[in-house]
Formats: structure tokens, C-alpha cells, sequence
């Protein structure tokens, strides 16, 4: 969500290391801080994984291949949660910067990466998803590009359609 620049603390390595619980749960990226208290249950990836990284760096985790390289969206996604600017232990928790050039950036990307961010139309997650797979008759490539946009949703997303069978896909 790109808008005017704004105003954020700057905030201190050891400010940020104490939010490190599911009550408050910060991280950093690329000396941005995001507050992710309110998305780590929609993580997919599972809240426990973040809670590993809680109030610590994660720019290194979020490039790495073996654990899972993210997405363009998943960078555009973090700017609102954008809760200050980390500082080093030198500078003040009063301190003021402006967002206009510290925005994350994803790694750069490989010929086969570069479709990753693009946002197209695929399946509308308001409908039940599994007609929309079988009818529109994507190829397992486009099927495979696509499911690796992360898209938020909400509420679960219908697979089925019926009460009855999306009762069925829930988890206790």
C-alpha cells in the first residue's frame, strides 16, 4: 500500500526485542518494524513460526529459499502492519523518520521468480474455489504460479459451496 510518506520512530533494537509473545509480536525487515500481533494467525505459515522470530530481523529469513522465499505481495503486505524505523542502541525511541524511501523491498528476481508478485485474476475467494479450478481448466503451470500468491483472506475461503461440506473442511 503505497501512500504519502509518514512520520515513525525510531525505535531501538532492544524496544523491538521485547515484543517478542503473541500479545505483541514485532519484527523487523530491512530496518522497517512491523507489528504483527494481528496477522500471525493468518501467517500462512502458522503463528509458532513467527513467534520463533518475534521481536528479531527476519530480512535474511524471508530470502531464504530453503526456508521459503516470499513473495512481492508478501512485501506490499507488511507495510500495514509498518509500526517504526529500527534504529541503532544509540538513537532515541523520540527519534522521527519519514517512510518515503524505507520501503521493503523483495529480493531480486530470477526469470522464474518474477511472476510471483504479478496480481491477475484466478480464483475469487468469495466463491467456492474448487468449480472455479475444475471449470476454468488451468494448466498446472498457471495453477502452480498462481496458488504461490498469497491472497488474505479474512474468513476461510468456500471450497465447496454447501454448509453441510465446508463444515467438513474445518479444523476443530
Amino acid at each position: 500500500m503505497m501512500g504519502l510518506p509518514r512520520e515513525l520512530p525510531v525505535l531501538s533494537p532492544a524496544e523491538v526485542a521485547r515484543h517478542n509473545t503473541a500479545k505483541s509480536l514485532w519484527l523487523s525487515v530491512q530496518n522497517k518494524v512491523y507489528d504483527v500481533s494481528q496477522f500471525m494467525f493468518d501467517h500462512p505459515g502458522g503463528e509458532e513460526l513467527l513467534l520463533q522470530f518475534g521481536g528479531q530481523d527476519v530480512t535474511s529469513v524471508m530470502k531464504d529459499p530453503t526456508e521459503h522465499t516470499h513473495s512481492e505481495s508478501a512485501y506490499e503486505m507488511l507495510e500495514d502492519y509498518c509500526v517504526g524505523i529500527l534504529g541503532t542502541t544509540t538513537d532515541t525511541e523520540t527519534s522521527k523518520m519519514t517512510t518515503d524511501s524505507l520501503s521493503p523491498t523483495p529480493p531480486a528476481s530470477s526469470a522464474t521468480q518474477s511472476h510471483l508478485g504479478r496480481k491477475e485474476a484466478f480464483i475469487d475467494t468469495s466463491k467456492p474455489m474448487l468449480m472455479q479450478v475444475f471449470m476454468n481448466n488451468y494448466s498446472k503451470e498457471k495453477y502452480l504460479e498462481q496458488v504461490h500468491i498469497p491472497r488474505h483472506v479474512h474468513d476461510s475461503a468456500p471450497i465447496f459451496g454447501t454448509a453441510a461440506l465446508e463444515a467438513l473442511t474445518k479444523t476443530p
